[in-house]
């Protein structure tokens, strides 16, 4: 997924289903093209209102697990980055280790 596409997936991911449409077309790209290049995002749009119902929440469901596991990978990156850290003193990282697990259970319940 190019960084264009992870934005603009974040972006639709959290504008909710009004938006079911737009936010599969951000994860889809037909075969052989690249992100947003070579082909009408209209065009695009339709072919996806014509994919059977069940498709698109399996698809949705799909990359909101891809976009939950590279957030908690990050809370991961954060914490081992604090533990290292030089310019905290304990305390400051206590709080911020303390507050990780209450991001994933944010996350946890954002992406149920």
């Amino acid at each position: 997924m190019s960084m264009a596409q992870f934005m603009d997936f974040q972006e639709m991911a959290n504008s909710g289903e009004e938006h079911l449409v737009d936010t599969i077309a951000v994860c889809l790209v037909p075969k052989g093209l690249k992100y947003n290049v070579g082909y009408d995002l209209d065009d695009f749009k339709e072919d996806i209102l014509k994919l059977p119902i069940i498709i698109a929440p399996t698809l949705i469901d799909f990359f909101h697990q891809g976009l939950k596991r590279s957030w908690q990978r990050s809370l991961r990156s954060l914490a081992g980055q604090t533990i290292l850290s030089r310019e905290m003193n304990w305390k400051q990282k206590k709080t911020v280790l303390k507050a990780i697990p209450v991001m994933n259970q944010a996350l946890d319940f954002l992406t149920m």
